[in-house]
């Protein structure tokens, strides 16, 4: 795993990658997240730290949620074949639920979803804690979280609830322990470790699967995907921390339709960051994804272009007063993701893509999934 010891060290290692974001959460507190990806956003460990890992006001690391792995299948290291199997130390039921994390702060802990404290599930989860410990003093997920936070770690959950449903359901809202990870040296306590420290508090902790196959447990799992229905899938951890996620055919054929899909369905792919999946699965079937890729492509320079400007005209003129500033913007076309930026918020480019952009994506559809005649 990689060591992170401050912020000035990371920055430099991601500068240049216009689609991660710095991002200053108050209180001193500076978080990085990807906001839109593509093929070579994550081409380096730093990059793939971007998932909302959160820095104090002394550069130290506070808060570190899950690092950026990837499918099965998705990229030439993920290859079943290149896979070490025999080196596999945990399998994870994978719950279609929210990340969850938290971030030490003066006097205790706060609860972050990968890009925000103020997310809705971020503050639900917050909810759910607070609505617990109504009932006593503490409740013992606190407890164990403030432990883990003066220890110089973070406490990393799968939030699942009725109201925030993906997929599959969840007829109550719980978090659920996935990892205890070092702050600084990035490393996953290992499934014993957290195991035994959850126990010591009564956290539930994410179920884990034990299967006795013959064969390599990678393409045993394959084939499982194939007919299993009624779950997400697998997380799948090697020794040294790396994972892998396998989803399961009934999932991802329910989460997002594989054959016939338009231009513009790619593109809200894209924005929502849900293009992996079918990715994944396309590879596996034999299907040559240039063309998503091209469109994947468009998008996120789309969201560069947007962002690099917007960036441009808010340091040009960040000195004016907030009247000024306005006036000598207005009929811009991104007036209100300067005004964002000018007041301190995040400009929601999603939001204006959304809104502007999308429709310029066409109808087209792609057939992504040859017949038989095409294949033969």
């Amino acid at each position: 795993m990689l060591k992170i010891t401050n912020i000035a060290e990371f920055r430099q290692h991601i500068a240049g990658k216009e689609e991660i974001r710095e991002m200053d959460m108050g209180d001193g507190l500076t978080s990085f997240c990807y906001m839109i990806s593509e093929e070579n956003t994550f081409d380096s460990a730093w990059a793939r730290e971007c998932r909302g890992i959160v820095f104090g006001p002394d550069g130290k690391v506070v808060g570190r949620p899950l690092h950026k792995f990837f499918n099965v299948g998705e990229r030439p290291e993920t290859q079943v074949q290149n896979l070490d199997w025999s080196k596999v130390v945990r399998v994870m039921d994978k719950r279609d639920g929210s990340m969850i994390h938290t971030v030490k702060v003066p006097g205790g802990i706060r609860l972050k979803s990968k890009k925000s404290f103020e997310s809705d599930v971020a503050k639900a989860a917050l909810a759910l804690l607070n609505k617990q410990s109504a009932l006593g003093a503490c409740t013992p997920i606190l407890s164990m979280c403030r432990e883990l936070a003066n220890q110089g770690c973070t406490a990393i959950f799968e939030y699942t609830a009725p109201d925030a449903r993906i997929v599959l359901y969840y007829s109550v809202s719980e978090l659920h322990l996935l990892h205890i990870r070092n702050n600084e040296t990035g490393e996953y306590w290992s499934p014993a470790r957290l195991r035994n420290f959850a126990e010591t508090y009564g956290v539930p902790v994410v179920e884990e699967k034990h299967f006795i196959v013959s064969s390599p447990l990678g393409p045993y799992l394959l084939e499982l995907a194939k007919t299993i229905e009624g779950i997400e899938g697998w997380v799948v951890q090697f020794e040294g921390g790396e994972m892998v996620k396998l989803k399961t055919d009934w999932y991802l054929k329910r989460h997002r339709a594989m054959t016939f899909l338009r231009e513009r369905d790619i593109a809200d792919l894209v924005v929502d960051e849900g293009l992996d999946d079918l990715k994944s699965l396309l590879v596996q079937e034999g299907v040559d994804v240039k063309e998503l890729l091209e469109i994947e492509h468009r998008v996120v320079t789309t969201f560069k272009e947007i962002g690099h400007e917007v960036e441009q005209k808010y340091v040009a003129d960040k000195e004016l007063s907030r009247k000024d500033f306005a006036i000598k913007h207005k009929g811009d076309r991104y007036f209100g993701l300067l005004m964002s930026r000018y007041t301190g918020v995040e400009p929601d480019i999603k939001a204006y893509f959304k809104k502007n952009i999308r429709d310029s994506y066409s109808l087209r559809q792609l057939n992504l999934i040859p017949s038989v005649a095409e294949a033969e």
